[in-house]
């Protein structure tokens, strides 16, 4: 007797993913995307590339004679500038037309990262008096460094207008005295962003020093004061985990940037090579920082706050795994979604609910040749995900289908559809049904 099976039963959720990429001369140091366009820079060269990876524009940043490495890039969507900075010479900051590149609207000799291979962190601050954004600020966070340029180390903040007090790029602002945050011991600088409301920023350093290791988040209210916002820095000891302590972080991604919790995500590792559960991906709730400043920092003019090493333990540990290089998240309704690179060329994905509890790791992409994730990893607004590793960028989509199975009169064999949107394709024997967002 043959069945036919016509009622459509949903059986479970299921991710489909589709994959461009594009191979680029040179390897990747850094990429952005933002305008509706991706940014790459290479050792030798910043390119203009569209959504899907196809290239507009590039510009030649070094050549035999001049050394160069690009370590900002940072999209000023407002002003429609693409804010570069580099390494020639003792270091210089560019404006770029956002929508052409090759276009060259500003530049100035000055010395905001001159180092090649110490850590650093960018990003821009929108400072806010009362309730109305006043000024926007670029954050630079640097590793020290010997040089003969002056080079600082620390925080510091930079204008990104001609019309703000003391001119573009200037340290300075309406007080004479310029405004840092120095580390006490040896610093490595790993990630930074800024949430709102209340428009604050976070930065996460690793931290060496006689005690031993420590990874310390530290916090900033976002002021049109520089020295004001300075002073305000607070922070605290994130402690991983408890099966073994990992005090190490390697890459981080914020999950909700405004309100509270301040729910923030974290890749920790142990200095053990062969550990199976080597890494551990940590939730932590960041408005749970108290109004002290951890031991390893200090702040010119003096931080408000008094010393004190509090410690912030995770909420949820969600992975353990060999070889975790980076994490990103989105927030998706009641949903949270982690995206997770491996040292190994990996993409995983993994949800979580309100509780925090975790479903099982969906491996999206593995690469051929087993290159490590780039440790971090962007969004565009239309929900795909941009990784790097090595000379390629590969922009992955993602949806969640629902799963139906089907046995149809007319042909021979079971069929699954995937219901996302109004597409088909055929992809190994199966017949997808995809309703997919026509502007993927």
């Amino acid at each position: 007797m043959r069945t036919v099976y016509l009622g459509m039963l949903l059986l479970f959720q299921s991710t489909v993913s589709s994959l461009t990429e594009f191979s680029i001369r040179g390897e990747i140091r850094n990429f952005a995307v933002g305008n509706g366009k991706v940014f790459v820079v290479t050792d030798s060269q910043l390119l203009q590339m569209r959504l899907d990876l196809v290239e507009e524009k590039h510009k030649d940043i070094r050549n035999h004679t001049h050394q160069n490495q690009v370590n900002i890039l940072l999209p000023f969507h407002a002003n429609k500038t693409l804010i570069t900075c580099g390494t020639s010479g003792c270091g210089y900051c560019e404006l770029l037309d956002i929508n052409d590149i090759s276009r060259s609207l500003y530049r100035e000799d000055v010395t905001v990262l001159r180092s090649v291979n110490k850590s650093s962190v960018s990003f821009l601050v929108d400072s806010v008096e009362g309730n109305t954004e006043t000024e926007k600020y670029m954050l630079v966070v640097r590793e020290k460094v010997a040089d003969d340029c002056g080079s600082d180390e620390g925080v510091s903040l930079h204008n990104t207008l001609e019309s703000q007090q003391g001119g573009i790029f200037s340290k300075s602002g309406f007080h004479s005295t310029e405004a840092s945050i120095s580390p006490q011991n040896n610093a490595e600088w790993i990630d930074g962003f800024q949430s709102s409301p209340p428009s604050r920023s976070y930065l996460l350093v690793n931290v060496k020093s006689r005690t031993g290791p420590a990874v310390v988040v530290l916090r900033m209210k976002n002021n049109c004061s520089k020295t004001e916002m300075t002073r305000s820095l607070q922070g605290a000891v994130l402690q991983c985990c408890d099966d073994k302590e990992r005090k190490k972080l390697l890459s981080s991604s914020v999950v909700l940037s405004s309100g509270s919790p301040l729910v923030w995500t974290g890749i920790f590792t142990v200095q053990e090579p062969n550990d199976p559960q080597k890494t551990a991906l940590a939730i932590y709730d960041l408005s749970q920082i108290r109004d002290r400043v951890p031991s390893h920092f200090s702040c010119t003019p003096s931080c408000k706050a008094q010393k004190g090493d509090d410690v912030l333990r995770p909420r949820a540990v969600v992975l353990k795994h060999s070889s975790m290089s980076s994490v990103a998240a989105e927030k998706k309704g009641a949903w949270i979604e982690l995206y997770i690179g491996t040292a190994h060329g990996q993409l995983m994905k993994i949800v979580l609910d309100k509780a925090l509890n975790s479903g099982y790791v969906t491996v999206l992409y593995s690469s051929d040749d087993g290159r490590m994730v780039f440790p971090r990893m962007h969004f565009d607004p239309l929900d795909h995900k941009y990784i790097a590793s090595k000379n390629q960028i590969r922009r992955v989509a993602v949806f969640q289908c629902g799963v139906y199975f089907d046995r149809l009169q007319s042909f021979s064999g079971h069929f699954l559809w995937l219901v996302c949107n109004h597409k088909q394709v055929l992809h190994q024997g199966w017949m997808f049904q995809l309703h997919l967002d026509p502007r993927s």
